[in-house]
């Protein structure tokens, strides 16, 4: 094969397949054709802007789309992060959702671009960032009231703007060299991080044993390191190299007005900022994809990490005190909640839902749920274990199904 023709934002579910790692460096674009289409009115996905942005508490989404280059196609929302900002009490509550968080469709802000279907919440972003809103503020039952769109482009060019940034990594993280894009790794203690490593940092679930909910604590620190030195006085100094970097690929639905607004307030004020990370985990599962028509793998968030991400969210809303909001946070972590096994995740899961979990030994590659006087279609095709290889063939295609296995302690 010399040449096909493939829609621009399926180049990295291809490059994310099994076999395929080297596409986009393999692979050459000779002939691109864009068409532009007006953008209607509920694809435009207006704010919900607070009264008065340097008083008001309000909720920014940043969705980091899965993309370089400029913003002008929808890709998967790889990034799903909400900034929770509260000027009277200068707290910045950060939540994370995870990428593959298997949720239901909210298609309230544009409905011309989705239906409603389960599937994870990076496909959303393939339906604009409205999609990725509203479906957002149907699971955790909050408003947000503005977004913020970035791709790979916009982070190497932020922190280059800014300087690079200074992660710091504990004993046992430690990488040799990023999966993402073959750049140097990090060591144990501070490490300083230009563009292209920050990108690898954030983006980098492969090399440790905790795969996704380790990528959204490196992704939080590298918000952190940033939002660090957007506050600092470094920020005079390096004000117009941070427009021209967020030129490139930067889109918001918050007025011109109130951004001003708030760089006015924080250049004056010069406020106190406390920042506080919170981070949702879930557990593995197989599930069907609406976008996709097939079975991928994905992560079932759990429903107490949900509760306390939506109460933390509304705690910093309503004015607590950081040590008010960074107490429940911890408290409510995946670290003091402790460790459960995948088989007692399934089985509190399925007792949940009114069903029995049934481990079998041999199948290795799903879990089987059903009551214990009825076998629905979807057992028996789980239970057939003879006719599903080893390899897992309910492996999401835009993930390396290497990287997609179930352990049974």
């Amino acid at each position: 094969v010399q040449a096909v023709l493939i829609p621009d934002n399926t180049r990295q579910i291809i490059h994310e397949t099994e076999g395929f790692f080297e596409f986009q460096t393999d692979s050459n674009v000779l002939q691109q054709t864009v068409w532009y289409t007006d953008r209607t009115k509920s694809a435009a996905n207006d704010p919900d802007s607070v009264a008065d942005i340097t008083r008001d508490p309000f909720t920014v989404l940043i969705s980091g789309n899965d993309s370089y280059g400029s913003l002008n196609e929808n890709s998967r929302s790889d990034v799903n992060m909400l900034l929770t900002i509260d000027p009277r009490t200068q707290v910045v509550l950060i939540t994370s959702i995870p990428r593959d968080a298997y949720l239901t469709m909210s298609c309230k802000k544009d409905e011309t671009a989705c239906s409603p279907v389960d599937d994870k919440l990076t496909h959303t972003g393939l339906y604009g960032v409205g999609t990725t809103e509203s479906t957002i503020e149907d699971y955790l039952g909050i408003e947000i009231n503005y977004t913020v769109r970035v791709n790979f482009s916009s982070l190497v060019n932020l922190v280059d703007a800014m300087g690079g940034i200074d992660v710091e990594i504990p004993e046992g993280l430690e990488v040799d060299t990023f999966y993402a894009n073959g750049t140097e790794g990090v060591k144990a203690g501070w490490n300083h991080l230009e563009g292209e490593r920050a990108l690898a940092f954030a983006r980098e679930r492969h090399a440790y044993q905790d795969g996704d909910n380790q990528r959204i604590r490196n992704q939080q620190q590298v918000m952190r390191a940033l939002i660090d030195k957007i506050i600092s006085p470094e920020l005079l100094f390096r004000y117009p190299a941070l427009m021209d970097a967020v030129s490139v690929a930067f889109e918001t639905n918050m007025p011109a007005d109130q951004i001003k607004s708030f760089l006015r307030y924080e250049l004056l004020r010069r406020p106190n900022w406390q920042i506080i990370s919170y981070a949702i985990a879930g557990d593995p599962d197989t599930q069907l994809s609406g976008t996709i028509g097939s079975y991928v793998a994905v992560t079932i968030p759990r429903p107490e990490m949900t509760d306390a991400a939506r109460t933390l969210i509304l705690m910093t809303e309503n004015g607590d005190s950081a040590d008010e909001v960074r107490s429940y946070a911890e408290a409510h972590s995946v670290d003091a909640a402790g460790s459960l096994s995948v088989d007692q995740q399934r089985a509190e899961r399925a007792a949940g839902m009114g069903e029995v979990y049934v481990p079998e030994e041999d199948a290795g590659y799903a879990p089987v749920y059903g009551t214990e006087d009825d076998t629905s279609e979807d057992d028996v095709l789980y239970e057939d274990a003879g006719t599903v290889p080893q390899g897992n063939d309910f492996s999401d295609p835009e993930d390396d199904a290497g990287s997609f296995e179930y352990t049974y302690e």
